[in-house]
């Protein structure tokens, strides 16, 4: 039956009237849904009214719902040509907007996001990072002072925009006023300020809180690690608040990064006289929005970057102290009434990585000496109870912080892995996957980044049956740190096959992991090969590639340095990273997943 619709004024509105003669249309419109209705005909339905591409009519017809001549491949005949994703036309090349457009299977895997904005100027030093699912806090170190950043993803809009919020520098620690302050312990007990430095940062940012462990290079606090916190608003002075005994914190002359020597130091209890003692490359997970788990290497912070003898791998779980109402009192304090636990052993110069998973503890990874990569699992620290201001000020009794637990989750691998980077991915039956990074062969001329999927289960253990083989993603004469981020979807075409056999995405596994990292190999001919960021998709699905690694190119002369990732709650992740040459020295970001309508 053939039908056309006009329309007549009926009581001041409009009446759909049939009649004889086909009505226009525009193609890929909602024209002849109307027609759909009056027949009954569901949305979905194979055979439906659409507009013709061609005669610019309403005709029946297999459904192309977006006009470009192929038909829906659920609705199509064996051996016919058919169309993945009836929403978007198919132009057989990948299009950066979110859907499958070539049909294999993969989304927007030949995608390279355009030139991104200029977010702040930084300069040349060391980067560290943390983010959340809405921003991203950035610190550069330049071995003395330290530059902070507050990027925040939630207001951006478009698949490549992001706005810098705050662009500060952080030059001391702070006392009570936020004004410049290092807090030290003489030999007759009494305390004093002192100077410290930012020789390196480690960042862990909350929704309320930036945490911040940092190592100091400068007077008797040298190779000394400091804690600290200040609260994420615009408004806030982004100075670490270190308060002293008045406060009650067990951390306000710093760490003893040797319990044996416990207060027989100047500034606390390692003595600096000894440069074994120390820490470096401190790392931080926030695990609430009050706690974090920091994690660093036993060694000064000159260690090389790929790492030497053998060194104790350390921890402290932070809080922000609060009182019996909830308010919190502007310090921290550590686990284990401030002296560090031993969590393992590297050889490795790198961070260790540090992930909290949700609200049952973190698992740290780093580089084992004998090979491989080590997954260690710390259990939901203890916090201090509620400061009741009720005794002496510098009294701790009945506040004293419990040690944390901690035990191995198990070790793969056989190479000599470092700068390890994890992010937990979707919470499966009986446990949660989680993925990890790394860098393997630092300092050897042939290195390579690889990628494990692996699972833990509920009874915190490492189940082999549901992990997946590692996999190298990229290999290189020189590679940078990897960084890590977990999308839940937008990887995979749910219900298109794989051309190469590989996992169909479904909505349980069309998400997955990106990273990325800097590749200093001096590629010929041509400019800006050496020091650029390249980046690889992998799904979920098989824990593998989707695709070969792509580069982020910078200009002629300049440099791409250093990169960190972050993944929104709407899917999207993030890249953030420093270029280096000439005017165009800044921090740079962009997104690394599209958005239909984007």
């Amino acid at each position: 039956m053939r039908h056309a619709v006009l329309f007549a004024p009926l009581l001041g509105a409009c009446s759909l009237v049939v009649g004889a003669t086909a009505p226009e249309c525009t193609p890929a419109s909602d024209d002849c849904a109307v027609l759909n209705e009056i027949d009954g005909i569901a949305p979905d339905a194979c055979e439906i009214w659409q507009c013709s591409a061609q005669s610019r009519t309403c005709v029946r017809g297999l459904r192309d719902r977006d006009g470009d001549g192929l038909v829906a491949a659920e609705c199509a005949a064996p051996g016919m040509a058919s169309d993945c994703n009836d929403d978007f036309p198919n132009t057989g090349d990948e299009a950066c907007n979110g859907a499958d457009d070539d049909c294999d299977g993969v989304i927007d895997e030949a995608a390279v996001p355009a030139a991104p904005p200029m977010l702040m100027s930084l300069s040349e030093g060391r980067l560290t990072t943390s983010a959340t699912t809405a921003a991203i806090a950035v610190a550069r170190s330049d071995g003395g002072s330290a530059v902070f950043g507050l990027v925040d993803g939630a207001t951006a809009t478009g698949p490549n925009a992001m706005s810098s919020l705050r662009d500060e520098t952080l030059t001391s620690l702070s006392s009570d006023a936020l004004v410049a302050g290092c807090h030290r312990l003489l030999a007759d007990g009494t305390v004093q300020n002192g100077t410290c430095n930012f020789a390196d940062v480690g960042l862990g940012l909350s929704d309320d809180y930036v945490f911040v462990a940092h190592v100091s290079s400068d007077g008797c606090a040298r190779g000394q690690l400091r804690l600290g916190y200040f609260e994420r608003t615009d408004a806030a002075t982004p100075a670490v608040i270190e308060r002293g005994p008045a406060r009650r914190s067990n951390v306000f002359v710093g760490v003893d990064t040797d319990p044996t020597l416990a207060m027989l130091g100047q500034c606390t209890g390692a003595s600096r006289a000894d440069v074994t003692f120390g820490a470096a490359r401190p790392a931080l997970a926030v695990g609430g929005s009050a706690e974090a788990l920091a994690a660093w290497l036993g060694d000064t912070v000159e260690r090389a970057e790929c790492g030497g003898a053998e060194v104790d791998v350390e921890a402290l779980a932070l809080f922000v102290e609060r009182d019996t109402m909830g308010t919190p009192y502007g310090w921290v304090s550590a686990s284990n009434e401030g002296t560090p636990e031993r969590l393992g052993r590297t050889t490795g110069g790198g961070r260790p990585g540090v992930a909290a998973w949700g609200s049952d503890g973190y698992v740290v990874g780093f580089g084992a000496p004998e090979g491989g990569v080590q997954l260690v699992y710390v259990a939901p620290p203890i916090a201090p109870p509620p400061y009741d201001r009720v005794g002496a000020p510098d009294d701790r009794t009945g506040r004293e912080t419990m040690p944390l637990t901690f035990g191995d989750l198990g070790r793969f691998g056989s190479g000599a892995a470092d700068d390890v980077a994890l992010a937990f991915g979707s919470i499966r039956e009986g446990g949660i996957e989680l993925g990890v990074t790394w860098r393997e062969g630092c300092g050897t001329g042939a290195e390579s980044i690889r990628f494990r999927q692996v699972f833990l289960t509920n009874e915190r253990t490492l189940d082999e049956a549901r992990s997946f083989d590692a996999r190298v993603l990229g290999a290189t004469t020189d590679a940078g740190p990897p960084a890590i981020a977990y999308a839940f979807s937008g990887l995979l075409a749910t219900g298109v096959a794989r051309p190469d056999g590989r996992p169909t995405g479904t909505s349980a596994n069309d998400g997955g992991w990106l990273v990325a990292w800097q590749d200093d190999e001096d590629l010929d001919p041509g400019p800006g090969d050496d020091g650029r960021v390249l980046y690889a998709r992998v799904s979920e699905a098989d824990g593998a590639a989707l695709g070969e690694a792509v580069a982020v190119h910078p200009a002629a002369d300049h440099r791409h340095e250093q990169p960190a990732l972050y993944a929104t709650d709407d899917d999207q992740v993030r890249i953030v990273y420093q270029e280096i040459g000439g005017d165009a020295d800044g921090l740079r970001g962009g997104s690394l997943t599209c958005a239909p309508g984007l």
